[in-house]
């Protein structure tokens, strides 16, 4: 998520903008472990970490569900996902 990095507040604003984002898709951030996302109803839970996602999923559909989200509200999000580069 695009913010002045050098705000001190730039980790809170960016997590603003992904509960607007995520929340009316039914992502929410866990309330034990702030940071971490997972979905109400889909097998898929990711972290972001500075300025990249960490993402656990089972089924390829739910990934690609996140990555449509997220292209089209975040400008410089990724275009490109390879699925040999996961773990």
């Amino acid at each position: 998520i695009p913010l002045q990095q050098r705000l001190p507040q730039a980790g809170k604003i960016s997590n603003n903008q992904l509960i607007e984002y995520l929340k009316p898709h039914g992502y929410i951030e866990c309330p034990i472990t702030p940071g971490l996302w997972k979905h109400k109803t889909r097998d898929i839970q990711f972290c972001l970490v500075v300025d990249n996602f960490g993402i656990k999923y089972t089924r390829e559909e739910d990934i690609l569900h996140l990555k449509t989200i997220l292209e089209k509200n975040i400008k410089s999000a990724p275009t490109g996902w390879d699925p040999s580069t996961s773990v």
